[in-house]
Parts: C-alpha cells; structure tokens; sequence
C-alpha cells in the first residue's frame, strides 16, 4: 500500500466528537495502476465465539456483524457484559472483557462435531464463564484491598503507590494483553460503544434490548441509530466532550502499547520489530521502488510545473549557476537544471535508486556536471562529504519534498538544512532579485467544506427510503482517517480558505507546526443532491489542498496547485469526514481552529486537531453566537 511515494502500510484510524457522539481513528486511494492498493485498512472482525481466527472468510466487515453472529449461531451477548458506556472505563473493561472471552473460547477442548451439532455449547459455556468470572471480582477486589494494606503496614507510605500499582496489575494485566493480535473489536472499542448506548437507549424507552435471532429485524435493534437527539440530550453529551476525548487519548495509548508489548508468537515478534524498526530506514527503502518514481514522472500538473519553472526562468535562475537537487530520484529535475546552463549540480537520495539515476546522467552525457550522492543529507552535510569548495555557495536547491496534505513525510526540514548550511544568502529573501532560493520559494495550504454523493445518495433510491444504508456509510467513513481522494470541483459547499502559507526561504523548522482559526463561508448556489433547498448546505468532509509557488523575484511564475479546481495530481486532496454532518443555514458559517503537528512517535506522521462550531455573527459581525459544536482527531500514519 502506497502512501505519498511510499510503499508501505498505512494503518488508518481516526477518532471524531461531533456534537454527541465519539468514533475511532488515514487511508488513501491511488489511479497508478499497481502502485494503487487500495489503501483503506480492511478491518477483520471475528466473533468472540470464533476459534479459526486466521480463517478470513469467518471475519465480519463490521463488529455490528461479529456481535449479531455470536447471537444468532452461539446464542452470546456481548454487549450484556459489557460496561454501561457512560462508565469512565468503558474503553479499558471493555478490552478486557474482549480478551477474557477470546482467551476462554481458545483454551476450550476442541471437539468440531459437538460444536456441529449444538454450535451454541460455546456461548452457554463463555456465558456461564463471565458471569463466574463476575462474581469473583468482589472477591478479588476486597483481596487486592486487603493486600495492599498489609503493604501498607508493612513498607510504610512511602511506597504505596509502586506497590498498589504492583498489586493491581496481578489482576489485571492477564486481560489487557491482546489475545488476537490486531483484533479489529479492540481497535474500534468506539463501534462497541456506539452499540453499547443503542442498548441503553431501548432499555429506557422499554424496547426490545435482546439481539434479534432473525435477520428481518436486525436493523430495529442492534444496528439502529438513535434519531436526533433532543436539545437537553445535546446540552449534556457536550458536557462529557473533555472526558471522552481524554478516554480516546488513553484508549489510542493503551492499544498502541499493547500491540507492541505482546511478544508471545511469531506474528507480534513481526509487528513489534516492524514498530521498532527505524523510520528513517523504513522511509528511503520505500523510494527503492520503480512505480513511486514511474508514479510522481507520469503527473504532468507536476513534472511540467518544475520543468517549466526551470527551463523558463533559466537564463536570470540556473545559468552557470550551482544547484543542489534534494531526494533527486531518478535525477529528472537534475537533468533539467543541467540543460538549463547549471555549470554544477549535486544531486542527493538516501535511496537505492541512486545506482540508476547515476547511470541514467551518464547516458545523457551529463556526468561532467551532475554529482550524485548517495545518503541522508543531514548526515553528508555533518561528514562534509558535500563536494563544495570553501568559498562555494548554492544559489539554488531544487526539491520535490511535498507528501499529502503538504507536510506528511516530513521531508522539508532536510531541505532546509541545506539551504541553512549552504545557500547563497548575500542577497537572499523573497524580497531580493538576487541570492540564493529554494525552488520552489513559497507554499500554501488551504481548507474548504464538501458534500459527499456517496452519503447523499441512499436518502432515495428509485423511490426507496434506504436511510439505513446512509448511516452505515456514515459509519464506515468516519471509521476511517484522513482519505487521499480526487474531490470533484462541484461537491465543493464553502469557499476555499488559506490556513497558512510559508516563504520557504525564511521559514524555520517550528513553523511546519501549526494552529490557526478558520471561517468557512457557505456557497448557497451549490444545492445539495435530491434537495429542493437551495439556502442551506451540509458538510460531510473537510477538503485539504495545497498549492506551492516558483516565484523568485525577477523570475516567471509557475503555480502548482493540488486545489479541487485544477486537474488533478498524484497528490489528490486529503479529506476527513465529520461524524455528524452539520448543515449550515442562509448565514452561518463553519468555524474553528486547525491544527497540524509532526506526530510524536514517528514525525514522518500526522497529526491533525480540529474544533468546530456552526452559527451566525450579530451585531455587526462582532458576536458569534454557535448552534452546534464538535471536535475532531485524525492522524496521518505511515
């Protein structure tokens, strides 16, 4: 799987709170043949009644599924032992729940005719295990206690909390180690949660609350979706908003630390020297494959921006010149600077593909001029391996170091290492005509609203009220992070605003983190599909976009945009869809604060935070009154 020129996987999980309700947390899509593998994470969900969990054709596409198969063929209830989902610990028992029942179900005798002939003896006997299991815990609950004040008479205060937490575990730690490794109902304890408050919902409106046993009436219970909440009901999920989005921030470190601290069998061995494996390494090997260059060349809005960028301004930027080429690949835009009268080029790559770009200048007769390096930048410029005399500068550094969404991959701090070591600074600035520049010397990045005919599109169906296709798509949207994806021009509801924009030549490595308002206006003349209502539009996705510029004084502009409203690249726009989707009347607005920083594990990754509100400005556009608000995590994971 493909992320931006790199092939490798993408675990893509993203956690939103709209108005009232949490879903857990990138994936991507590419129209490059072999190189597009459908980048979207296929979660495998196995009833907790399963015992062949490597057996996909038993997995469920969603865990609404695993749950109403473990009711249906083994008579289970899941969600019966599960914890009311406005307990603070929801996340937590519930993990350990999931791994009791998987752990039990795995330590069973194995007898396939018995299960045959009575496949629900499983769930009587997991049934019967729990509601043991329950009434033990008083038991070791007033154990625990009783231990830890023996402690406490025994050690002294002082070290209390080492052996209360020592005490704690004894119980606990058994069920907080995944059974299944990257078991999906762990990875999307949301999606349990979100079932979990259906139930509690047709308890006290005295429904039926039991998992239906056919499946004509399945969609009235266990995947049914609460109608619009009342205002009273808005006023108090808002309340617990903090206190969930703290839940989701220990939950997402919780699996994280489990997934990679289980070492028990040869697959968790594979995961945790993969997540151990450097970043660094794992990145440049991904640029060691021939489609992510064939990929990146085939884009005309991108290969003929920097061509033209180059060859149009080659007489007063690149004659007899110094160029420095950074991550420069198969060597095309060193190439490129060669023709345009460089007198020297030093083109870098930390990848293999060095070997043929190498031998690539050499069959264009342009080795006398283009130098090819092989290694991180960052370590060449300390080992001054760079082939620069001492009064030598670079008067311009070509690089294509821009991921989706502008920053992912993280490659513009290497480029700018070169510039802060080596670039021609006697003139330099945007604001000069002379000097050294990074080309290109200006980028943008920029934030609009859009609509989604793939949620629009089951409010009628040849007649045909299909609402309940719209909310699985809802779900199955949200379930997912940031999407790489081509967004028509036409599905665009606001206008386009400009978050940030940075002049690459001044800028430092603290700014590429960022967090700034946002106003995105309605476009009313965009009717929404199968909607009479021309006055109001709603937002199903925020659309992400960037353009970057070659417009050095005293040179030609070029522009490459990855907008919505120019053809598209390879880039596409990245897109993170909204829990809820909010409608926006005549004069409101979209508003907020964006926020997107290097991920702290790898800084290769994403992450974004966003807070919205929907409302209208009075008095004179000085007061902003909201009428709905929400929150938004999402992470961009290589």
């Amino acid at each position: 799987i493909r992320g931006h020129k790199t092939n490798q996987f993408l675990f893509l999980k993203m956690k939103t709170t709209d108005n009232i309700q949490n879903c857990s947390s990138w994936s991507s899509d590419d129209e490059e043949g072999d190189e597009d593998v459908t980048e979207d994470f296929d979660f495998h969900f196995y009833p907790v009644c399963c015992r062949e969990t490597n057996d996909i054709s038993k997995s469920h596409a969603t865990a609404e599924a695993a749950l109403k198969y473990d009711m249906e063929v083994h008579g289970f209830d899941l969600l019966q032992f599960l914890p009311s989902h406005e307990d603070e610990n929801f996340f937590e028992q519930t993990i350990k729940c999931v791994n009791k029942c998987r752990a039990y179900v795995s330590s069973l005798p194995t007898s396939h005719e018995e299960e045959e002939n009575d496949p629900k003896c499983i769930g009587e006997q997991l049934t019967l295990h729990l509601q043991t299991f329950k009434e033990e815990e008083p038991n070791k609950e007033a154990s625990t206690e009783a231990a830890r004040n023996n402690k406490n008479e025994t050690n002294g205060d002082d070290d209390d909390d080492h052996d209360n937490n020592n005490l704690d575990s004894e119980f606990d730690s058994e069920f907080f180690r995944p059974v299944l490794m990257d078991d999906s109902l762990l990875m999307c304890i949301d999606d349990l949660e979100d079932l979990k408050r259906v139930r509690s919902q047709l308890d006290k409106s005295q429904e039926t609350v039991s998992i239906p046993t056919t499946t004509a009436t399945a969609a009235t219970t266990i995947s049914i979706t609460p109608s619009s909440p009342s205002s009273y009901q808005y006023k108090e999920m808002q309340s617990k908003i903090l206190t969930l989005e703290e839940q989701l921030i220990k939950a997402k470190h919780l699996i994280t630390q489990l997934t990679i601290g289980s070492n028990n069998n040869h697959t968790n061995k594979t995961s945790k020297h993969r997540q151990l494996q450097d970043n660094d390494t794992y990145y440049f090997k991904s640029y060691s494959h021939t489609s992510i260059h064939e990929t990146m060349i085939r884009d005309k809005v991108r290969t003929d921006a920097y061509r033209n960028a180059i060859f149009n301004n080659s007489h007063t930027l690149f004659q007899d010149k110094i160029v420095m080429d950074i991550g420069c690949g198969t060597g095309i835009l060193s190439l490129f600077a060669a023709k345009a009268g460089a007198k020297k080029v030093i083109a870098v790559d930390a990848s293999d593909i060095y070997i043929e770009a190498t031998e690539i200048i050499k069959r264009n007769h342009m080795d006398h001029i283009i130098t090819v390096l092989h290694g991180k930048v960052e370590d060449l410029i300390s080992n001054q391996q760079i082939p620069l005399a001492p009064n030598e500068k670079v008067d311009v550094i070509i690089s294509e170091w821009m991921g989706y969404a502008l920053f992912f991959e993280t490659m513009l701090p290497s480029v700018m290492a070169v510039r802060d070591t080596f670039m021609n600074k006697d003139h330099g600035g945007s604001d000069s005509i002379s000097g050294g520049t990074m080309y290109p010397n200006n980028c943008s990045i920029y934030l609009e609203g859009a609509s989604d005919d793939c949620i629009d599109f089951w409010d009628d169906v040849y007649g045909i009220d299909m609402t309940p296709m719209k909310q699985r798509a809802i779900r199955e949207n949200t379930t997912k992070d940031a999407i790489v994806e081509i967004v028509p021009h036409d599905s665009i509801v606001t206008d386009k605003y400009n978050l940030r924009a940075w002049d690459l030549n001044l800028c430092k490595d603290d700014d590429l983190d960022f967090k700034v308002p946002f106003c995105l206006k309605p476009l009313h003349k965009k009717a929404q599909p199968n909607s009479s209502d021309t006055h109001n539009v709603t937002i199903h996705k925020l659309v992400i976009s960037f353009d970057v510029d070659f417009n050095f004084p005293g040179t030609n502009h070029v522009n490459l945009s990855t907008g919505c409203d120019n053809t598209p690249t390879h880039w596409k726009q990245t897109t993170i869809f909204l829990k809820d989707a909010p409608t926006l009347e005549d004069d409101e607005v979209f508003k907020g604060i964006f926020q997107m920083t290097r991920n702290g594990t790898n800084h290769r990754d994403i992450d974004f935070y966003i807070e919205w509100e929907v409302g209208r400005y009075i008095e004179a556009q000085t007061k902003f009154i909201p009428r709905c608000t929400g929150k938004l995590l999402s992470q961009l994971l290589a």
